[in-house]
């Protein structure tokens, strides 16, 4: 995701735990995000994925959707919404 410009990903020098902020492509390309909170931008992010996935021609499209809807759903909503309302704080 973050070859393709969707993702802004650092490492925590200590940890090496991942820090993950959606680029403004990825904010733009959910429609209307940020709307609401973190969890509602959260879903909408995920359910942008979702559509991706079920409505693109292109094969190359619908599996880097699942993988990126699969990758940030094991970071976790909890740590995406988190992510997501930094993310929206500095973006507006």
């Amino acid at each position: 995701m973050a070859e393709g410009d969707w993702l802004e990903i650092e490492y925590d020098d200590e940890t090496q735990a991942p820090m993950v902020r959606p680029t403004m492509r990825s904010v733009v390309a959910t429609r209307g995000w940020p709307g609401g909170d973190a969890e509602t931008a959260t879903e909408r992010l995920l359910t942008a994925l979702d559509e991706l996935e079920t409505s693109s021609a292109d094969a190359a499209t619908r599996g880097w959707a699942a993988r990126a809807r699969e990758t940030l759903m094991e970071v976790g909503t909890k740590t995406l919404a988190e992510v997501v309302s930094k993310s929206v704080g500095s973006a507006v």
